[in-house]
């Protein structure tokens, strides 16, 4: 692992390489099997399907839309708001 002044420097990669599965966690693995499970803490019980832990379900991501339960509508530019 290399350590960078800002993140501004670090490169982003998006997958794993040839070989490997991307973990919950997003590190990569040869197999799912060898995957660390995400458990979630006791203050934040409930685990999205993001892999985020939150105190209620409701604050999970939209799953279809991607957008926060706060701003949960999706615009047609990918923006997400409150209401139209």
């Amino acid at each position: 692992m290399k350590c960078y002044e800002s993140h501004l420097d670090c490169f982003i990669v998006k997958g794993c390489p040839l070989g490997f599965e991307l973990c919950e966690d997003g590190t990569c693995a040869t197999s799912h099997f060898f995957c660390k499970a995400i458990i979630c803490p006791a203050h934040l019980p409930h685990k999205c399907t993001d892999g985020f832990c939150v105190v209620k379900k409701e604050y999970c991501d939209d799953e279809v839309t991607g957008c926060p339960y706060n701003i949960p509508l999706k615009c047609p530019d990918g923006l997400c708001v409150g209401d139209l």
